[in-house]
């Protein structure tokens, strides 16, 4: 890390009036805060980019698949108690 850059970011009002430069937004009065955020030097940026790689499309789909397909399966279980409880219920 090389250092840190600042910025000017409008965050909530404690009390409830706006100060310029910022502004109502969404109906909550605002004031102007800094904020630092650290920034890379240019050897450890080289270095990030050179790990880089492409997003897998592939991949991220089986990433995604179980989740989705343990959701449905859990719907599918859910209406399958729903309806043994149900015929259960009516005997």
């Amino acid at each position: 890390m090389s250092g840190t850059a600042q910025f000017v970011v409008c965050v909530p009002a404690t009390d409830g009036v706006a100060v310029a430069p910022c502004s109502t937004i969404n109906g909550q009065a605002t004031v102007p805060a800094v904020q630092e955020w650290p920034t890379l030097d240019p050897d450890t940026l080289a270095a990030v980019t050179a790990v880089a790689q492409p997003l897998d499309y592939g991949q991220m789909a089986e990433f995604y698949a179980l989740p989705i397909a343990g959701t449905i399966g859990l719907y599918l279980a859910a209406l399958c108690v729903a309806s043994v409880v149900r015929v259960v219920g009516d005997a």
